[in-house]
């Protein structure tokens, strides 16, 4: 009898652990969301002028026979304080399986400050997504021949896209 109890238990404890293991496993799982939006910038030395890349694309470990995204709208958002020089910063059109598109733009800095940019896709129709945003920054500090660009805010960031003054 306490034999079989211990077997018993024992047996369940197998099954219960060995379960919880596998639950805490990514392998095989489907990201949230399957749309990657990857926006970069990169600096011409000896100007004020940037290169801003804006990559839309189906995000790792989504099953490339299931990403079919419709009528997807994607575009690079400027503050004030960066002018457009070169390029359209918005593109519309679908991307099938492991298919991707680029914005590229040329811009400029007009006024010293920190500036955020923002990449983002404004409309998707995908099943069984009625609706999938993606959005990405990147920020921009000048001060005069200097250029500092990050992934993250050097300060405060207010939404019109200017650093908040302290």
């Amino acid at each position: 009898m306490i034999f079989k109890f211990v077997l018993i238990t024992l047996l369940v404890g197998i099954v219960m652990v060995s379960g919880c293991v596998q639950n805490d496993t990514p392998s095989g799982d489907v990201p949230a969301s399957p749309l990657l939006v990857d926006l970069t910038v990169d600096e011409f030395p000896g100007d004020r002028t940037l290169d801003v890349i804006l990559m839309i694309g189906k995000n790792v470990g989504y099953p490339s026979g299931n990403f079919n995204a419709i009528g997807l709208e994607a575009e690079i958002i400027l503050p004030e304080g960066l002018e457009l020089v070169e390029g359209n910063p918005m593109w519309q059109g679908d991307l099938i399986g492991d298919e991707t598109a680029e914005i590229r733009i040329k811009v400029e800095a007009i006024q010293n400050g920190e500036w955020r940019i923002e990449g983002k896709t404004n409309r998707i129709s995908m099943p069984p997504y009625d609706q999938l945003l993606g959005t990405d920054y990147a920020y921009v500090l000048i001060e005069d021949d200097d250029i500092r660009i990050s992934d993250s805010p050097f300060t405060l960031v207010n939404p019109s896209g200017q650093a908040e003054q302290s």
